[in-house]
């Protein structure tokens, strides 16, 4: 009776050692959104030490400067999250492009909202395109925008990779000098849960000890032979 008890506690135990074990591996997700207002009101703010604030590189590629505007700026726009956004610069209708690289190994999903002009004013086409380091995974495009809508952005990456660098262009616009990427609410998603086959090692630990906790109960209870 004894040895039974030892027996079915030790299968719980590995059973439960085992859950637990493929339990604590799995990852929670964890969304970090960038709404840009802390820095208060502002207008022409340089966005790169906002975004190195979060982990974020911030890159110019093509255009001015990423500046962080409060609303109403000269420029009346719509928000979707309070007061502040950021707008790249661009003269006349020059092209705009910008990189921002993500930190650590990546995210899972990367979205914003392009947010739009007042004034009864149209926006370009604007892109974004997802990197996993030098590889592309997809691009994004939003058509002509005409305020008050807003346009928002979403984009998941295949499983086994991540974003590590979304690049947002536009073809720019000749409006009072502003860029045509105005953006709100950067959010991107970390930590996504371990796959099944990633914890299918620890099943067949728990399964081991399993039946190794019966082989023992089998050579404890096996009659002793005798010799003549």
């Amino acid at each position: 009776m004894k040895q039974a008890s030892l027996f079915s506690c030790g299968k719980a135990l590995g059973l439960g050692l085992c859950v637990a074990l493929t339990l604590s591996t799995a990852a929670r997700a964890t969304t970090t959104t960038l709404d840009f207002e802390s820095v208060g009101n502002v207008t022409g703010l340089d966005a790169t030490t906002y975004f190195a604030s979060y982990g974020i590189a911030l890159t110019t590629l093509t255009g001015g400067a990423v500046e962080i505007y409060s609303n109403p700026p000269a420029v009346g726009f719509q928000t979707t999250s309070g007061n502040n956004f950021i707008e790249q610069v661009a003269p006349g209708s020059s092209p705009v492009s910008f990189r921002l690289a993500l930190p650590g190994t990546g995210a899972s999903n990367v979205s914003f909202w392009r947010t739009g002009f007042c004034c009864n004013t149209f926006l370009p086409d604007m892109t974004a395109t997802f990197y996993d380091g030098a590889t592309l995974l997809g691009t994004l495009t939003g058509g002509m925008l005409f305020q008050p809508p807003a346009q928002f952005f979403s984009f998941t990456a295949p499983s086994s990779l991540a974003i590590t660098s979304v690049v947002i262009a536009s073809d720019g616009h000749s409006f009072t000098g502003i860029g045509a990427t105005p953006i709100d609410d950067f959010s991107f998603t970390t930590g996504d849960a371990v796959p099944l086959p990633a914890a299918l090692p620890l099943f067949v630990t728990g399964l081991g000890v399993i039946g190794l906790l019966a082989r023992r109960r089998r050579q404890k209870t096996a009659p002793a032979s005798t010799g003549f």
